[in-house]
C-alpha cells in the first residue's frame, strides 16, 4: 500500500464503518471482461455509451467504468466505506479465480472518498508514482495485500 501524508493523516482519524447494502451488492456482482478490460458486472451494464477508443489505454478505461463515490450511498464516513468497498471487491477478485492483480485507488476530503481500481499492466498508469504531489488524499493498494483485506474487510 502506498499512501500521501494526506491520506495517511485521514486514516488515523477513519473509523469503521459498515458498508452500505447497495455499495456491497455492487461489489460483489461479478467481473466481466470487454476488450481486454475487467469490469464490475454492475457498473459496466451503465457505461455502454463508452468503449476502449475513448480512452489513450486500458487502465483509464477501467478506472472510469469502475468507479464510484461514496458520498452517493453514504452521509459520513466516507473514507471508511471506500476501504471497505474496495476490500469486498478485492475479495470478490480473489475468489474468481481470474488472472491478474488489480490495483486500486481512493482519493478523498473531508466531502467524499472515491474508489477507483484497475489491473496492474506494463507500462500503464492510473497516478504518478509521487502522491505526495495530489492535492487529495491518495492511497494505492494491490488486491493481493492481505494487510488491507484483514484491516478493512466486511
Amino acid at each position: 500500500m502506498k499512501l500521501n501524508s494526506e491520506m495517511e493523516q485521514m486514516l488515523t482519524r477513519a473509523g469503521r464503518a459498515s458498508l452500505d447494502r447497495e455499495l456491497a451488492d455492487i461489489a460483489r456482482s461479478g467481473f466481466v471482461e470487454r476488450d481486454g478490460c475487467v469490469f464490475l458486472a454492475s457498473l459496466e451494464s451503465f457505461q455502454k455509451h463508452v468503449s476502449l477508443k475513448n480512452f489513450l489505454d486500458r487502465t483509464g478505461y477501467e478506472c472510469f467504468v469502475n468507479s464510484i463515490h461514496a458520498d452517493d450511498f453514504v452521509n459520513a464516513d466516507f473514507l471508511a466505506c471506500a476501504c471497505s468497498y474496495l476490500s469486498l471487491v478485492f475479495e470478490a477478485w480473489n475468489k474468481s479465480g481470474l488472472p491478474g492483480v488489480l490495483q486500486g485507488v481512493i482519493s478523498g476530503d473531508e466531502f467524499d472518498a472515491t474508489v477507483k481500481f484497475h489491473l496492474l499492466r506494463p507500462g500503464e498508469t492510473w497516478l504518478s508514482d509521487d502522491l505526495e504531489g495530489y492535492e487529495d488524499a491518495m492511497l494505492t493498494v494491490e488486491s493481493s495485500d492481505k494487510g488491507f483485506l484483514e484491516a478493512y474487510g466486511v
